[in-house]
Parts: C-alpha cells; structure tokens; sequence
C-alpha cells in the first residue's frame, strides 16, 4: 500500500470531516407534515402520505450519506497508522499507531478544526523516532 504523507492525509482527514450530511433538497426535499403541499389539486390524504415518503427518504439519505462518511474517514485513519507507522520506524508496529491515534484523538477531541490533531501527530511522531532511535 502506497504510504501517504501526513499532508495529504490532512487534507483528506478535514474534507472528510467535514463534509455534508444533508442531501441535495432539490432531489430530497424534506417537508414539514402539514405546513406544505405536494399537489395542491391531490387529497389530503394524497399529500400526507407523498410528504410521509419524501421525509423518509430524505432521512434515509441522510443516514447513508452519514455511512458513506464515515466509512471515509475510518480508510483514511488506517492511512494515517500506516503513514504514523513507516514514519517512526524502527519496528513500531500497527497496532501501535493506532493506540497512539485514539489517544491523539481523546485528548484533541475538543478541537472544532480536526487537522490540528495532525500537529499533534507530528509532535509524537517525532517524539518517539526520538525515544526509539536513543535505545541503539
């Protein structure tokens, strides 16, 4: 696998994060039950059960776009342990970098911006090729 740098990752990391959970209204309109109408000349009953059916499958849409996300970041997060891992080298293992990932996670969780937790990863990527390379 083609081992990625962390700013690429970074940049991949933040659109990925930040990316819209909210389908395109123009193809998923969501309506608010009894405030709008589909078809003004349907019944009532006509229009309940069209807006029922487009309110689920907005909220449908909702959920996969959130699925789709998600599934990104978690490829990009096993990039960034593969990129974490190769970086400090001298036999860090995978199962390492992730450790040491959630934990770069957990304590930079209050970060509105998730590419300063690339910062964070720098600094430790640093610190242990420093700690690592002192026990040769």
């Amino acid at each position: 696998m083609l081992i990625k740098s962390l700013d690429e990752l970074k940049k991949e990391y933040v659109n990925a994060y930040n990316k819209s959970i909210v389908p395109d209204k123009t193809i998923f309109p969501k309506y608010i039950i009894g405030h709008e109408w589909i078809d003004k000349d349907k019944s009532v009953n006509w229009n309940f059960k069209q807006m029922t059916k487009a309110n689920k499958d907005f909220e449908d849409e909702c959920e996969r776009l959130q699925i789709v996300k998600r599934e990104e970041i978690v490829e990009i997060e096993k990039q960034i342990i593969k990129t974490i891992t190769f970086e400090i080298g001298y036999g860090f293992t995978e199962e390492q970098a992730k450790v040491l990932l959630e934990k770069i996670k957990d304590d930079s969780g209050i970060y509105l911006d998730k590419g300063l937790i690339f910062e964070d990863i720098e600094d430790y990527i640093d610190l242990f090729r420093e700690v690592l390379s002192a026990k040769d």
